[in-house]
C-alpha cells in the first residue's frame, strides 16, 4: 500500500524524474530508430515495450506524446508536450502522474506543504519555484527547466546537462 505522506526533496524528486523521463526517451529513439516525425509521432508504434532503468517499461501513444508505465515499479511517465525539443522538461501534467504513480501526495518546500494530487497543487508549487529561482518557464508553453540552485552549479544543471547530451544526437 502507498504511503498517504511522504516527506521528498523538491529538487531532488523532479531530477528523479527528469532522468527516468530522458532514459525513457533515450531507450525509445534508440528501439525506433526510424521514425522520422518526432513532433507528432505519426509514425511510431502506438503500443509496445522498452527496457530503461533495468525495467520493462509498457508505452501508449497518445495525441502528441507517450505515456510509459514500468512494469514493475508502476511509475507512470506521461511525456507529451516538446519531448524531443525538450527532453529534460518537466510540466504539471507530467508530475501530477509521476507522484501520484509514486504514492507522493504532499510536498514540502520551505515552510509550506503543497497537495500534489492534482494539478492545481503542483501549479502552486511551481509558482513558489518560480518566484525562488528554482525553476524556470521554457520557450515551450508550460513546460520548466531547472535554474542554477546557489551552491549546486555544478550538481543540478551539471546533471540536466548530461542528460541533455545524450539525447541531443536524435530528433
Amino acid at each position: 500500500m502507498k504511503s498517504p505522506t511522504r516527506s521528498v526533496d523538491v529538487v531532488a524528486i523532479i531530477l528523479e524524474f527528469i532522468e527516468i523521463q530522458n532514459s525513457l526517451l533515450k531507450a525509445f529513439r534508440e528501439k525506433y530508430s526510424q521514425i522520422i516525425d518526432w513532433k507528432y509521432l505519426l509514425d511510431s508504434p502506438r503500443s509496445g515495450y522498452i527496457l530503461a532503468q533495468n525495467e520493462e517499461w509498457k508505452f501508449q501513444r497518445h495525441g502528441v506524446g507517450i505515456c510509459f508505465t514500468g512494469q514493475k515499479s508502476g511509475k507512470v511517465v506521461d511525456v507529451h508536450v516538446g519531448m524531443s525539443e525538450y527532453p529534460t522538461a518537466f510540466d504539471v501534467w507530467r508530475l501530477c502522474q509521476y507522484f501520484e504513480s509514486i504514492g507522493i501526495e504532499k510536498i514540502g518546500h520551505l515552510s509550506k506543504d503543497f497537495d500534489v494530487t492534482d494539478e492545481d497543487g503542483i501549479e502552486e508549487l511551481f509558482n513558489c519555484l518560480l518566484q525562488d529561482g528554482l525553476i524556470a518557464e521554457s520557450e515551450q508553453r508550460k513546460l520548466y527547466t531547472f535554474m542554477p540552485v546557489p551552491g549546486t552549479e555544478a550538481a543540478v544543471p551539471g546533471q540536466i546537462e548530461a542528460l541533455s547530451d545524450e539525447n541531443s544526437g536524435v530528433r
